[in-house]
């Protein structure tokens, strides 16, 4: 019986990671993006901005100096930060949309 190389579980893992930084990050910023009605080129870069910010502010980001890279870092830091509660505010508010207890426009405003 073979055993699969090392980089068949790190890919594994990426994967993980990359499907949970979707749902924590990703989809509760989308669904406030069409609740709110934000279409187009620019609604796609700012997606991307915070879909890609935890890379950004990790890698490039990594040992900064300036004081202008260190405030960038931190504003792109508090998405992550802010994440898990704008989770939870989306997913109650589906909850809601699910019963028919509001309707987007309500629960954007």
């Amino acid at each position: 019986m073979s055993r699969r190389p090392r980089w068949w579980a790190i890919g594994r893992i990426l994967v993980l990671a990359l499907i949970l930084h979707g749902v924590f990050l990703g989809y509760p910023f989308v669904r406030l993006g069409q609740w709110l009605g934000l279409e187009g080129p620019v609604w796609l870069l700012l997606a991307a901005l915070i879909f890609f910010s935890q890379l950004i502010c990790r890698w490039p980001l990594r040992q900064v100096a300036h004081p202008a890279a260190r405030f960038l870092k931190q504003i792109l830091e508090l998405f992550l930060a802010l994440s898990p509660l704008v989770l939870v505010l989306v997913v109650s508010a589906e909850v809601g949309l699910y019963f028919e207890l509001a309707t987007p426009q309500r629960l954007a405003v």
